[in-house]
């Protein structure tokens, strides 16, 4: 459960057990909400300290030595040089 998720059910429960006046047969709304804001907490705290805990940016250390694995091709022009003859020997233009 993320975190918008667990503020929707604070949300909804605050509002099952605070904000309604309407009657059930057989059912407490009251308790409803407060279970629905008890569950939205619990999500909340275990969201922001077992799940997503942030990285100190002092303590962060990235290493860029290693290469993506996987074979790799290189592409090299060989242009001729004045030295070497030409492939066709057109005259010139």
């Amino acid at each position: 459960m993320g975190m918008r998720v667990s503020v929707f059910l604070v949300c909804v429960g605050a509002i099952l057990a605070v904000g309604t006046d309407a009657s059930v047969s057989g059912v407490d709304l009251t308790v409803i909400g407060i279970t629905v804001v008890g569950a939205g907490a619990i999500g909340l705290l275990m969201t922001l300290l077992v799940w997503d805990p942030r990285p100190q940016v002092a303590g962060m250390e990235r290493s860029y030595a290693d290469p993506p694995v996987g074979r790799r091709r290189r592409l090299v022009e060989q242009r001729p040089t004045l030295d070497e003859p030409r492939a066709h020997h057109d005259p010139p233009p």
